[in-house]
């Protein structure tokens, strides 16, 4: 469940991180697992776990407002 795992944090080694200008990061997982925190805070938001492997690969695009990923055993970005 996604409100779980926001109250538990992410699980496994931080893999990557990706910075926006819109005051926010993602951290990538081994857990399979994105997170997505405020910067001024270091309060996560959210919590994205689509992938099948393990998060090697984030990047924003230049607006900020999307968020490419990349995983170990996944085909898909």
């Amino acid at each position: 469940d996604t409100c779980d795992s926001i109250n538990n944090g992410q699980k496994d080694i931080i893999s990557c991180f990706a910075f926006n200008s819109n005051k926010q990061f993602a951290a990538g997982s081994y857990d399979k697992s994105i997170g997505i925190y405020d910067e001024r805070k270091s309060h996560i938001l959210n919590i994205l776990d689509d992938h099948d492997g393990g998060i090697t690969q984030i990047k924003y695009s230049k607006c900020g407002n999307y968020l490419y990923s990349g995983a170990r055993k996944d085909n898909f970005i």
